[in-house]
């Protein structure tokens, strides 16, 4: 009963859209960049797989951006 008054507050409506934007992300991780399953043993390494992994990801999503950039950039000197 409590979770279904919650889901009746605009809290919960604002935590869905936030994480409507993070789940992708996740899937992404987990799907294709072998975040599902932890490569090393110990909470060290395993953290430290999740924080190159995601840096990777991060990286990929800003040269994405910057190619983008330049390409609406000479579309609009066009």
């Amino acid at each position: 009963m409590e979770a279904y008054l919650y889901s009746q507050t605009p809290a919960y409506k604002h935590d869905m859209r936030v994480r409507a934007l993070i789940e992708p992300k996740n899937g992404e991780l987990a799907r294709w960049h072998g975040l599902r399953r932890a490569r090393y043993w110990g909470l060290v390494k395993t953290r430290l797989q999740a924080i190159f992994t995601a840096l990777a990801v991060n990286f990929k999503r800003w040269v994405y951006l910057a190619i983008a950039a330049k390409r609406a950039v000479k579309a609009a000197a066009a």
